[in-house]
């Protein structure tokens, strides 16, 4: 800030403090006659986070001062040491009495200038000698606290460095030592006596004063006043960060860019001060909060700022820490012009140095905001408009300068430094290199120069109009994008079988088919099929060849697949039948039955590996099936209760299997796993990947081996080398892997339908000992598999990229439907592709919703899918997934809005209201909670309500919790207050309520229970999904058994069979194969906690 802006400042406090009524001697400050003097209040907070830390040098203060000519090194030792005897703070060690920090002042203390020669060095090593300075910590107890030596580059080139701890000293402190130093050196080279001299006051004076203005409520109308300001939710700006997973040991070690805008740039913003009657700090301070509104869409944003707490005079030449800091909370919402929000800053500014008084570490202790040791109670951005008075240490005979020298440590996550100099403006970013990139930072101020200029020009448009938009993004809107005739799925499988019959092209167990089996039998299955072309075919049964054949026979007769999961509601599946308007059932089974349909359909029945019929050669007839042309139909969750179905086309499905073949070389050397369930649109991906690829596809020989170690010894015994698998089916497979195991074969997981982490990566390389790649798909059902994909060759921190489009796809991240988003900016992923499906069979209205006309270009025909999904791109140009714009989210692959179970909810007729959230447990999986108002007349039994769900839902998605209330708390506004929600915990039963386990069978099944579900006590009459149990649970239990008792047992049968005592009984009742049961013999994860409960952390 120049000079004049600083005195504006001033007149700006006067004025405040006039309005307040302060009394001058209100003001008044006496001298402390103790030997210990208590910490100020910032000199406490940073004594508190240096117990926290060892070797804490985050707050080291180091500067240097450049000196060219005839240097006297030995007067400039002696004026040190007088500036050191002057100001008791430099010589002030923190010490502790009955368990409390106390400033304690050295009566002497000599600092020797300590002369490094340099000469003949490169430049660079004043840099290195400066990092390591800064990088060496203080002992607050021991002291001293300043730290000086001379950097000798030439006989007429010096470096002076000084590091102090901050809790001696601040930025304004600084310019004191500088002009203090000068001083006394002139007079000590004209030969003149030089005291120490004295101050009035000293730093141990101030603290004691402000101790004392805090216990007599001279600031408690602040803390109210700031009390209310900082209430409610604090904000957390999820800002766009780049975490290498442990690339950076120190999270302080910082990073610096900086940037100087022209001069013409800077007058424009002085004119729009004056026009406006307004500081250019307000000014600044507004275009950044914009900026950080597009980085998260946060309209409520916090920021620190400085306040140098200087305004009594006594103060203004004492070295010290006075620094204050103040909490700027902006208010963005509902997208104010610029100069609107220029008002709305200028009054919270306003009132801010109004309250500025309150020491800040009082404000949290009153505030009492969520606490964490690494980052900010309120804020993890601080924005400095430096103010500090400039002072140019003027040394006889000698040129002095400032040396700008890097800090190598970052206090916080991110720090805009912004100074005038020769009436240009420069703007530094200081930043954690744990979090940011040097490529993001210098994205940052290049668009925050951008948004300026553009704020300039057209101060009154609303925020949301200004761009960030750089060439390269607008480069994609209008783009042609080529669309390519590629060969059908079952064109490719037939030519395979031609060229290559005796290559194996299914595996299961012991049995095989080659391809040219696969080909003949599917030709054999759909010359039996009476279908029309594009008539829907329901096929349902087992994972087996005949599944397969039977896609390709009804693919072959163009006819459009409806996959069908048996493990479905009949409900639901009677749902998706009506919908999909299908015309006749395929059922496959192991072996020939009796058909009893579900439906009113015609019935073609299939066998598992054999299809029954005669292999005919001939070829069905031709109906001329072309890419365009439909070829399946899956279901999604849909906002009314009743599921969307989508329509996919040939070429869709040939567009992405062709790429990913060629994209990642999968050969006739792969093997291939096939995991996914029968009906979500990525078994496509599973099943045909490997066959238009020549490979083999691998499938498991039954469910079970889904769970426990056993689905990774059948990916060793098998050789795979390729598999898909959803991010929380991975998870329960380690959760539950006793050892290490090698996984040698391995060499590509695609990973799709949630969002991958770094933990599931590296839980899945060291306890696998997996060398292979990790691979992040992303693409909605409707614009067919996935149509982005990231390559993990550097494990970041958090949630891995969603990456780049892939050929002939684009992927848009925009606002309000219009806007192009920029670099770093969240907006609305949209997909342009012409191998989109569709879209919605069933619902038109959801159509245009989400397949709208590009409004980049004129082109009919060119549409954009509206994901739902919140994301950025990246400064290298991927895109990063940031969240929904919407209820929608997946449970275990499975995607599912919200509503639509409060819907089905709903139409209860014994429930007045309900309402459904997401929450996460201890383990990290997430969760549904479902919260029921009964009707008051009726008496609701939580049982027949979750077999009522269970019939309409997909079990996944069945809520594993569900509380009854009296009614759903709501605020003020009429909108369901989730926080005031009771928070969902498994509780422990009293002991009369408790059954506990009596045979050995209950006894080991109990301790099953007790394991997965991280709950020790309950009763045996207590249901397995209301103890928090879940599908993927429920599969591990069933291995546990079928481990210890040697039996099979169906996911179905814990869905009708869920407490301990009614699984046991089903279990002995069965045919136990002469296993002893021994409770000892089950291993229990150890765990931190003896409760299994949630955390309202919603998604």
């Amino acid at each position: 800030m120049s000079s004049d802006d600083f005195d504006v400042k001033r007149k700006l406090i006067e004025e405040i403090m006039k309005k307040r009524g302060l009394k001058k001697e209100e003001c008044s400050i006496t001298k402390y006659k103790g030997e210990l003097a208590p910490l100020s209040f910032s000199q406490q907070r940073i004594w508190f986070l240096d117990q926290f830390e060892e070797n804490l040098t985050a707050y080291n203060m180091p500067f240097a001062l450049e000196l060219q000519g005839n240097l006297q090194t030995h007067l400039l030792e002696k004026s040190l040491n007088k500036v050191i005897e002057k100001h008791e703070t430099l010589r002030t060690v923190i010490v502790m009495k009955d368990g409390e920090a106390y400033q304690k002042v050295l009566s002497k203390l000599y600092i020797p200038l300590r002369i490094v020669d340099l000469k003949h060095q490169e430049e660079s090593v004043v840099q290195t000698k400066f990092k390591e300075e800064a990088l060496q910590p203080f002992s607050l107890a021991d002291g001293p606290l300043l730290r000086a030596s001379l950097l000798k580059i030439s006989d007429h080139k010096y470096v002076l460095m000084v590091n102090m701890h901050h809790m001696i000293s601040d930025g304004w402190s600084l310019g004191i030592f500088y002009k203090e130093l000068s001083i006394k050196y002139n007079l000590l080279l004209k030969n003149n006596l030089v005291s120490g001299g004295e101050l009035e006051f000293q730093y141990k004076d101030y603290s004691a004063w402000q101790r004392n203005q805090v216990k007599k409520g001279v600031y408690d109308q602040q803390l109210r006043y700031w009390k209310k300001k900082l209430s409610g939710n604090i904000s957390i700006l999820n800002l766009p960060r780049d975490q290498k997973k442990g690339e950076v040991k120190n999270r302080f070690e910082g990073g610096h860019e900086n940037i100087t805008i022209s001069s013409q740039l800077t007058s424009d913003l002085k004119k729009l001060t004056i026009n406006q009657g307004i500081t250019l700090y307000t000014v600044l301070l507004s275009a950044f909060n914009v900026l950080l509104n597009k980085y998260t869409n946060e309209t409520d944003i916090l920021v620190g700022t400085p306040i140098a707490n200087r305004k009594k005079r006594e103060f203004e030449s004492m070295i010290g820490l006075f620094l204050n800091t103040l909490v700027i909370r902006s208010d963005l919402s509902e997208n104010p012009t610029f100069r609107e929000l220029l008002t709305r800053a200028s009054e919270t500014i306003y009132e801010a140095l109004e309250n500025q008084d309150i020491p800040f570490e009082k404000v949290v202790e009153v505030v009492q905001p969520e606490r964490n040791l690494n980052r900010n109670p309120f804020f993890d951005v601080f924005f400095n408009f430096v103010n500090t008075p400039s002072v140019r240490p003027i040394f006889e005979g000698l040129v002095a300068k400032t040396v700008n020298l890097k800090e190598p440590e970052s206090k916080n996550l991110l720090t805009m430094y912004i100074e005038e100099v020769n009436d240009q403006l420069l703007f530094q970013f200081i930043y954690q290199k744990a979090f940011f990139s040097e490529e993001r930072i210098s994205s940052f101020l290049n668009q925050y120069i951008y948004l300026l200029q553009q704020i300039v020009a057209s101060p009154d448009k609303r925020i949301d109009e200004y761009s960030l938009l750089s060439e390269k993004n607008t480069k994609q809107k209008s783009s042609q994008i080529e669309e390519k005739k590629l060969p059908l799925v079952t064109e490719q499988i037939i030519r395979i079988g031609k060229e290559n019959p005796t290559k194996i092209a299914l595996k299961q167990g012991e049995k095989s088919w080659t391809y040219k089996h696969l080909v003949d039998y599917s030709t054999a299955i759909a010359n039996r099929l009476d279908i029309c072309k594009s008539d829907v075919v329901a096929i349902t049964g087992t994972k087996s060849f005949g599944f397969i054949a039977s896609i390709i026979a009804v693919w072959l007769k163009g006819g459009v697949i409806l996959t069908l999961d048996p493990d479905l509601p009949k409900n639901r599946r009677k749902v998706m039948i009506k919908e999909a308007k299908a015309q006749c059932i395929i059922e496959v089974t192991h072996k020939k039955i009796t058909a009893d349909p579900f439906v009113d359909l015609p019935y073609l029945h299939v066998l598992s590996d054999n299809v029954g019929l005669e292999a005919v050669m001939d070829q069905p007839k031709d109906f001329k099936v072309g890419g365009n042309d439909p070829a399946y139909i899956f279901f999604t969750s849909g906002t009314t209760g009743k599921p969307k179905g989508v329509l996919g086309v040939h070429k869709g499905l040939s567009h992405f299997l062709t790429w990913q073949r060629d994209e990642f070389q999968i050969s006739s050397d792969d093997k291939c796993a096939q995991i996914t369930g029968l009906s979500f649109d990525v078994l496509l991906r599973d099943l045909f990947l490997p066959l238009v690829s020549g490979a083999t596809l691998c499938l498991p020989e039954d469910e079970m081996l889904f769970t426990g170690e056993s689905i990774f010894q059948w990916l060793h015994e098998n050789e795979m080398t390729v598999i898909h698998v959803v991010p929380s089916l991975a998870k329960s497979w380690l959760g539950s892997l006793k050892q290490s195991k090698q996984l040698s074969f391995l060499k590509w997981v695609f990973s799709a339908g949630e969002p991958l982490t770094d933990s599931l990566i590296q839980d899945w390389k060291e306890k696998l000992q997996f060398t292979g790649s990790f691979v992040n798909l992303y693409g909605p059902t409707e614009t067919t598999l996935a149509k982005l994909s990231f390559k993990v060759d550097e494990v970041v921190d958090g949630i891995q990229p969603v990456g780049y489009a892939i050929p002939q796809a684009q992927a848009l991240v925009i606002k309000n439907q219009t806007h192009l988003c920029g670099d770093n900016e969240v907006g609305e992923i949209a997909i342009r592709t012409p191998y989109r499906t569709l879209g919605y069979i069933n619902n038109a209205e959801e159509q245009n919703k989400r397949f709208i006309p590009n409004p980049f270009t004129n082109e009919v025909q060119d549409l954009l899918y509206l994901t739902g999904d919140l994301g950025r791109i990246h400064p290298k140009g991927f895109i990063e997934l940031v969240g929904r714009r919407d209820d929608q989210i997946k449970v275990r692959g499975v995607r599912v809005h919200l509503n639509e179970i409060e819907s089905v909810l709903a139409k209860h007729s014994q429930v007045e209201a309900g309402i459904v959230i997401s929450l996460k447990n201890e383990r990290g999986d997430l969760v549904l909670v479902a919260y029921v108002v009964p009707k008051r007349e009726e008496d609701l039994a939580e049982t027949k309500l979750r077999i009522y769900l269970e019939e309409r839902l997909p079990f996944a998605v069945v809520p594993s919790i569900i509380i009854f209330m009296n009614k759903i708390p709501t605020t003020k506004n009429g909108k369901v207050d989730k926080k005031a929600l009771p928070e969902p915990e498994v509780q422990k039963r009293t002991e009369v309520l408790m059954k506990e386990p009596e045979t050995e069978t209950e006894k080991v099944i109990y301790e099953i229970w007790s394991d997965l579900l991280q709950v020790d006590s309950f009763s045996c009459d207590d249901d397995f999904f209301v103890l928090g149990g879940h599908s993927l649970l429920a599969t591990q239990v069933l291995s546990r058994i079928r481990e210890y008792f040697s039996m099979y047992l169906e996911l179905k049968h814990l869905f009708e069979h869920r407490t301990v005592r009614q699984i046991a009984k089903e279990i002995e009742k069965n045919s136990i194969k002469n296993k002893e049961i021994k409770v000892s013999s089950i291993k229990r994860v150890a765990r931190s906690t003896r409760q299994a409960s949630l955390k309202l952390d919603e998604i």
